[in-house]
């Protein structure tokens, strides 16, 4: 399509043929497709126009040109035409200024703290000093001859022990409830021995059949029954170990096997339970404490296979804090903040600037007296 033009601004045809075209609007229709206010833009054929304002018979041959006549004298102006139809759209406007910043959201919520850095690097370790010499070797010995087998040693033999209704062995290992029955709480062995600042007590039962507590007690003397027991092991014959403290239950550590080694300890501040040098329980009670070893016996027979009892080393002064280690390596960056909230609309830019006004349609009007069609642009 070539480019747009007024009509005014086309070139004149010279000729004209049966096939050529015209524009025309149809003033009697303004509504429907290719129509409007002004009427419905068509199309017509020169030979339809000839058809359509024709008066006369078949036309004759062209005569020959005559001569040109002089000039008439100018017709007078006719009528105006109708309003051609509406020109092309003119662009657009320029586009308005933008519309100010909205105002900025709230700050989102802070992210969660990274994790803790590795620990620095341990600073290396000193150089090793030089081996001294080594002595010379003196000759072996000749073996001497093998000593007669000792007696099974003791390792209660310096506790004072005593009981009721009940005995301990020459050994110092086996305890036995002697008497009683076992259907009551009335047999203890205990020692009169006792120790301050630091002390244990370390056994193991003989049998998964008799239930009996044994562990720490500051005051043996007073009866044999359970609940003046301050810190003990409860070994059940159920199969279950128990803890108990100040002649209350506190919960249980499990099943046993009669090769469980079981221990309380106080180190003069902390008792503890232990099973098979494992901790299964720990209380803080404080220094200066003194306890003796003791038990109370429900189950008539032997009770343990193996009991020691003694002093132990207090738990020791708190040492100076060491020298703080160097800053370990940042964590990672925390997860980003919730987006903050969307700000204010802007306001509406100037609107822009209208068009220019397209140009005018092209006016059509015939002459029926010539029989010509006039375009005006």
């Amino acid at each position: 399509m070539g480019d747009n033009k007024k009509i005014s601004e086309l070139t004149q045809i010279q000729s004209l043929n049966e096939n050529d075209e015209f524009i025309v609007v149809d003033k009697s229709i303004t509504n429907g497709a290719d129509a409007g206010g002004a009427g419905k833009t068509t199309k017509v054929a020169v030979w339809q126009l000839k058809e359509a304002i024709a008066t006369s018979g078949k036309k004759g041959d062209q005569g020959e040109v005559g001569l040109q006549g002089a000039d008439g004298p100018k017709g007078d102006t006719g009528s105006q035409g109708p309003f051609g139809g509406q020109g092309a759209r003119g662009p657009v406007g320029a586009t308005g200024a933008v519309g100010s910043q909205g105002v900025q959201g709230p700050t989102g919520a802070k992210g969660s703290t990274g994790s803790q850095g590795v620990q620095g690097a341990t600073g290396p370790k000193g150089s090793t000093g030089s081996t001294g010499s080594t002595g010379a070797v003196g000759a072996k010995g000749s073996t001497g001859a093998k000593g007669a087998v000792g007696k099974s040693g003791n390792s209660n033999a310096h506790l004072v022990l005593g009981g009721s209704s009940a005995s301990i062995d020459s050994t110092g290992q086996v305890i036995t409830k002697t008497s009683g029955s076992s259907s009551a709480w009335n047999a203890q062995a205990y020692s009169r021995n006792s120790f301050a600042n630091g002390v244990y007590v370390t056994f193991s039962p003989d049998s998964k059949t008799k239930t009996f507590m044994l562990g720490l007690n500051s005051d043996p003397t007073k009866d044999a029954n359970y609940l003046s027991l301050d810190y003990a092991w409860y070994i059940h014959s159920n199969g279950t170990c128990y803890f108990r403290e100040m002649g209350s239950d506190k919960g249980q550590s499990g099943t046993y096997s009669l090769t469980d080694i079981f221990s309380v300890t106080y180190d003069n501040n902390t008792i503890r339970w232990l099973q098979n040098g494992v901790v299964k329980r720990s209380v803080v009670i404080g220094g200066g404490k003194r306890f003796h070893l003791d038990s109370s016996l429900l189950s008539e027979g032997t009770i343990t296979s193996m009991l020691s009892f003694g002093p132990m080393g207090g738990e020791g002064a708190k040492g100076s804090t060491g020298a703080k280690g160097s800053t370990g390596v940042g964590g990672a960056k925390g997860a980003t903040g919730a987006k903050g909230s969307t700000g204010a609309k802007g306001s509406t830019g100037a609107t822009g600037s209208t068009g220019p006004k397209g140009s005018v349609g092209a006016t059509f009007s015939y002459n029926s007296s010539s029989k010509v069609l006039t375009i005006t642009s």
